[in-house]
């Protein structure tokens, strides 16, 4: 698997495990619509939350918020309606974004909820 790849798991697995610990109940990972992927969605409260993570060895903050564009909020929002609508699910929705970075001696996980509003 390239390194990229490998930096990517290693990112969402991390992304996971700190979501868990803060309350999310994780229903699935890389769920997918067409072309469009969700790298995790979850539940919390009220909400079913859509999150995109990010993860650079070393990238300044900026970077990471750039990455993710209107055509991907885009395909976000219709990758989360579609999965609601086949669970049936009715809850609020919300579009968070975390951003693991991976340059230093630990690793830094930063969570924005509600990163964008649809």
């Amino acid at each position: 698997m390239a390194e990229h790849n490998e930096t990517g798991k290693t990112g969402e697995l991390l992304a996971k495990s700190y979501l868990e610990s803060n309350s999310f109940t994780i229903l699935e990972q890389n769920f997918r619509y067409g072309k469009a992927e969700i790298d995790i969605i979850a539940s919390v409260g009220n909400f079913i939350v859509a999150i995109e993570v990010k993860t650079r060895k070393s990238a300044p903050r900026i970077e990471y918020f750039h990455a993710v564009t209107k055509s991907k909020m885009y395909s976000m929002v219709r990758a989360l309606e579609f999965y609601m609508r086949i669970k049936g699910i009715t809850l609020e929705t919300r579009f968070d974004f975390v951003r693991v970075d991976l340059g230093g001696d630990e690793p830094f996980i930063e969570h924005t909820p509600s990163f964008f509003v649809p």
